[in-house]
């Protein structure tokens, strides 16, 4: 007996990729750089705060009630703004310009304004709770050799 053919797949993979910018932090001025040297530690439990739409998000109200406590590691180059005990400075203007610079050799229409939004992180690997994120431009292309390759958005997000 025979089986029946199967559909073929129309499947669709991305790749997402991250590089570090050597201008410094994106929302102070400390180096970015990483080192050994620990200078002290502070804890933090995930706080849980309505979303713009005045929603909780599910996943953080269910993580925060498990109580957990995260122990993070200050270093010669962190500040209060890595600790979440001061608003954040302006976007790095050095950092937008490398940014816009990909953008454009990458054929993106740049967005009119750049605005800072908010993912939800609870895991613990940001001291916030969030990590920021400016999305700076969508729909570009890379030419290799004659195939281009789509490029759905650029963004600048703090590590």
């Amino acid at each position: 007996m025979s089986q029946p053919a199967l559909a073929p797949l129309k499947l669709k993979a991305g790749i997402e990729i991250h590089q570090q910018l050597s201008t410094g932090k994106l929302f102070c001025r400390c180096p970015g750089d990483l080192g050994e040297t620990v200078t002290g530690t502070f804890r933090r439990f995930l706080r849980i705060a309505k979303s713009e739409t005045g929603e909780v998000d599910a996943a953080a109200a269910q993580e925060a009630a498990k109580g957990r406590e995260f122990v993070y590691e200050r270093t010669p180059n962190s500040c209060l703004v890595e600790m979440d005990e001061e608003p954040p400075h302006p976007l790095d203007q050095e950092a937008l310009e490398v940014a816009l610079t990909v953008a454009r050799m990458l054929k993106c229409h740049v967005v009119d304004e750049v605005e800072v939004m908010r993912k939800i992180v609870v895991d613990g690997s940001n001291t916030t709770g969030f990590q920021r994120t400016c999305l700076i431009a969508m729909d570009g292309e890379l030419d290799l050799g004659g195939k281009k390759v789509g490029i759905s958005s650029i963004c600048l997000e703090e590590d």
